[in-house]
């Protein structure tokens, strides 16, 4: 359901067809987010509606899908309701009706005729506990920075992570550029000299960006070194840290309150570089796939895609799966490309391989590429005016809207080996709906994540090789690097945490950033 146009559709993904899409289901209703729709097959009808305006507002209305596809108007809802509107609501198998659960209280729907909410008592009343935030409602209360949050969750034994991570993290070359003429212009000459630049973080190296070689660096050559490193993964450039993806992970992951960071869904470069730096720090974090269809993708449903490794199992346990998701047995994939198969000697992704000094190792998968994939930006077939920064962006709509509007038919794909975030060993594989199998043998010179990738449409998460027992140290830069994303996030965002947050948030960003500073003293440049 479409609650910014009140538009009714079905995807079938057997099919990868739409067979319905129709307006004129939300009447009266206009610019709804946030909306929700539960199937109940013991009533064969689904119940709908819900979520917030632009304006805030939250919309309590309720509609009843009947097996027509016409629809008839249900009784407000009690309490606001919808995706993180407080309110969860699922269908009863035994009854057919629906239960919508929040704010300390349960209520059920039943959906006959016109529709009557009952508030249920005794026994059916939730344990007190059973709220999202303490003392919190779904708009009021909550913590104005997600360390707090992401505690809570861990408390209870969730598994966490980032959604729409790369929004924030794309690179403004001009506002970079000012940061570094602000923080490293000591003289005041609208230039950085190499004396000057010394102990600051560049985007790239001086003798990169000083394309004059006249020994400084002016503002156009700093700004073009910014907006080229912001098309190469890895990169060095700060990001803006403004937005509402993966803004914090630095800390929380550094606190061991992170799990996962999300990708497929934003633009490919900013969501691994970022993924890439952290765990070159040697902290465990994984990917995860992620469509938010139709809020950041508006494509299609399954856009960005997890796969969890299970082994042979009779029926998926959702719980083994998230295991498995925290654990990085898996790769992300767009559905059109796949690594079957993954092994370094022997271990599976999500596996540590434990080597008693450097040596090499051999490296197996088995990868999959479909004949036919949607020729656009979020599958790389295209790249976007914007060039390579934007690849595998599902949120604007650089190319046709349909994805069905052009295929890109066969051809190779090219399948990427990386070791700390670098290509170390490459093979092109034919796309052609057939499994291959490919091999390396790489040396590994002191304790590394290897992983495997198709840009912008593969990755799986890594084994981890640790060597002689050390920990991944892997780049010192790559620890400068995310010292200094919490410190953009302080200036970005520091003054927006509530007041009476502000002293324990800034506190706790102070000793993240003195743990990658220690980290980067202990790595190798």
């Amino acid at each position: 359901m479409n609650g910014a146009f009140g538009t009714l559709v079905a995807y079938d993904p057997l099919a990868d067809k739409w067979p319905i899409v129709k307006g004129g289901y939300m009447p009266g209703v206009t610019g709804v987010y946030d909306n929700l729709m539960e199937y109940s097959a013991g009533k064969n009808c689904a119940v709908y509606g819900g979520g917030n305006n632009f304006k805030g507002v939250d919309n309590l209305k309720m509609w009843r899908l009947n097996a027509d596809h016409s629809f008839t108007a249900m009784p407000d809802s009690p309490r606001p309701i919808g995706v993180s509107r407080g309110f969860q609501f699922s269908d009863e198998p035994v009854t057919g009706n629906f239960l919508a659960c929040g704010f300390g209280e349960l209520w059920e729907l039943n959906p006959d005729d016109k529709g009557a909410w009952t508030k249920q008592t005794g026994a059916r009343v939730p344990p007190a506990d059973l709220v999202i935030i303490p003392n919190s409602t779904s708009t009021k209360g909550w913590p104005t920075w997600t360390t707090p949050v992401l505690r809570w969750a861990k408390s209870q034994g969730a598994i966490t992570g980032y959604a729409h991570s790369a929004s924030g993290l794309q690179i403004d070359p001009a506002a970079a550029t000012k940061r570094l003429l602000v923080d490293f212009d000591k003289d005041g000459d609208g230039k950085l000299s190499r004396a000057e630049v010394k102990n600051a973080l560049l985007p790239e190296a001086f003798e990169q960006s000083d394309t004059d070689k006249d020994g400084f660096l002016t503002l156009a050559e700093l700004e073009a070194a910014h907006q080229r490193a912001a098309g190469r993964l890895p990169n060095l450039a700060i990001p803006e840290l403004n937005s509402v993806g993966a803004q914090e992970i630095f800390v929380t992951t550094a606190q061991g309150l992170c799990d996962f960071i999300s990708a497929m869904d934003t633009a490919r470069i900013p969501e691994w570089n970022c993924w890439y730096h952290i765990m070159n720090c040697g902290f465990p974090l994984k990917v995860s796939g992620e469509t938010d269809f139709p809020c950041m993708s508006g494509s299609r449903v399954g856009q960005g895609r997890v796969y969890v490794q299970l082994g042979k199992v009779e029926r998926v346990d959702f719980t083994e799966w998230c295991t498995g998701l925290a654990k990085g047995r898996s790769y992300d994939s767009d559905g059109y490309a796949h690594a079957l198969a993954f092994t370094v000697d022997g271990k599976s992704a999500g596996h540590t391989l434990e080597l008693a000094k450097p040596g090499k190792v051999t490296v197996k998968a088995k990868v999959a590429f479909a004949a036919e994939t949607p020729l656009g930006i979020a599958h790389g077939g295209d790249l976007p005016r914007e060039a390579a920064a934007w690849s595998g962006d599902t949120v604007t709509l650089h190319g046709p809207k349909n994805p069905d509007e052009a295929r890109r038919k066969g051809g190779t794909r090219r399948v990427e080996l990386i070791v700390n975030g670098n290509v170390v060993a490459g093979e092109d594989v034919p796309a052609d709906d057939k499994i291959h199998d490919i091999n390396f043998n790489v040396p590994i010179e002191r304790s590394s994540w290897v992983a495997l990738r198709h840009f912008p449409q593969m990755h799986t998460n890594p084994v981890t090789v640790r060597v002689a027992g050390q920990p991944i140290r892997a780049s010192k830069e790559s620890a400068l690097w995310c010292a200094a994303c919490i410190e953009q996030l302080w200036r970005a965002r520091g003054k927006a945490i509530r007041a009476d947050e502000r002293e324990t948030a800034h506190a706790t960003f102070r000793k993240a950033i003195e743990g990658y500073r220690k980290i980067a003293a202990e790595a190798p440049k």
